[in-house]
Formats: C-alpha cells, sequence, structure tokens
C-alpha cells in the first residue's frame, strides 16, 4: 500500500519539474521579442512558425508541456488527497468536525479550477506576431498565481488554516490580473465564485482548521 503512494508522489514531482523544462525551452526558443522577431525575413518568419506550430492553438503549441503536467498533477493530488498524517500526528475529529462529501468535492474543484488558471496563464504567452498581446510578465504571473491557489486548495484539504487563506489571496489576485489581460473571464468567475463558497462550506468546520 505504501509503495504505491510513492509512486504516486515520485511519478508526479517528477513530471510536473520536467513540464517546467520543457515549458521554459519552448519559451526560449519559440518565442522571440518583437525586436527578434522583426529582423527575420519572410522565408524565416514563415519557417519559424511552421516549426514551432506558432498557427495552431495554444493547445498544441504547448502540447509536450500539457502532456507531462497533466497527469504530473493528477498524480501529486492524488498523492496529497489520499495520504495518510504520521501515526503520531493522527487524531480521531469529532464527527462534526468530518469533510461533508460536498465540501470534499467542492475542494477538489477548486484545485482544479486554480490548475486551469495557471494553465491559462502560461499558455497565454505572448506571440511576437500578435497585435496587442498580454505582457509576458503579466500572463507568467497569473501562470505562479494559479499554482498558489492550488497548493492553497491542496492545504486547505488538510485542514491548513493557511491554506485556506492562501487560497482566498492568490484566487482574488489571479482573478483580478485575468480580467486585466482578457485571458479568460470564465477562469475568473470560477475562482470568484470559490472565494464566496468556501467560507460557507468552512463554517460548520472552522474549529478543525489547525
Amino acid at each position: 500500500m505504501k509503495n504505491w503512494r510513492n509512486f504516486l508522489w515520485v511519478a508526479g514531482t517528477v513530471l510536473l519539474v520536467a513540464s517546467f523544462l520543457v515549458y521554459l525551452a519552448q519559451i526560449a526558443s519559440c518565442y522571440p521579442s518583437v525586436a527578434v522577431w522583426h529582423k527575420f525575413n519572410a522565408y524565416e518568419q514563415a519557417a519559424f512558425r511552421k516549426t514551432c506550430e506558432l498557427n495552431y492553438p495554444a493547445f498544441v503549441q504547448f502540447a509536450w508541456f500539457l502532456g507531462l503536467f497533466i497527469p504530473g498533477a493528477a498524480l501529486f493530488t492524488i498523492y496529497w488527497l489520499v495520504r495518510r498524517p504520521a501515526p503520531w500526528l493522527v487524531r480521531r475529529p469529532a464527527p462534526d468536525y468530518r469533510r461533508s462529501s460536498f465540501l470534499g468535492v467542492f475542494l477538489v474543484l477548486l484545485m482544479v479550477a486554480s490548475l486551469i488558471s495557471a494553465l491559462s496563464g502560461f499558455m497565454a504567452y505572448p506571440l511576437p506576431t500578435s497585435p496587442s498581446p498580454p505582457s509576458a510578465g503579466m500572463v507568467e504571473l497569473i501562470g505562479f498565481l494559479g499554482i498558489l491557489a492550488y497548493v492553497g486548495a491542496l492545504a486547505a484539504w488538510r485542514w491548513k488554516r493557511w491554506g485556506v487563506l492562501l487560497f482566498y489571496a492568490a484566487a482574488i489576485l489571479t482573478a483580478g490580473l485575468i480580467l486585466l489581460s482578457g485571458v479568460s473571464r470564465l477562469v475568473a468567475g470560477l475562482l470568484i465564485l470559490g472565494v464566496i463558497i468556501l467560507p460557507l462550506l468552512l463554517r460548520p468546520h472552522r474549529k478543525r482548521l489547525s
């Protein structure tokens, strides 16, 4: 039983690290600045577009990144959802403090929404040919804050008060930046909805938070 949990941890972590290495390599090689792009002639620009698949949607451009990130995040999340605390930290909570099924499902949905917001930021990296793209710093910050919101939701699952506060802060900032950059209003709406509903669901469990 312990071995498969260790497998989830190792495989998830390796895939996530590999996905970000692939992402950084792709950004460095396929997303030049506007100044560098205009130094290419028309033939070089066409060849560059074809090689880096810049004429395709973002999910095609970042297919390798997604192919590593999604299973890595899934395995990493499952590990923390099923991980048992050390024997000396185990406490049997009173029945009133047990996590309701609805709260558990909602926290998992918040993790998914946070990861989607992170991906929407990372994959919105500006193309050199876009007329009015968001800044590279803006989309990377959205991605980073989305990861922080995910970590907060994951810690909230483990009854950590700091995780709840981290999710609130990261989700609000992420939603605000998404709305300013125009990346995805739907994702921003999901995060804001999570910030509104989560306190209501956690109210009966406030004493369980540590």
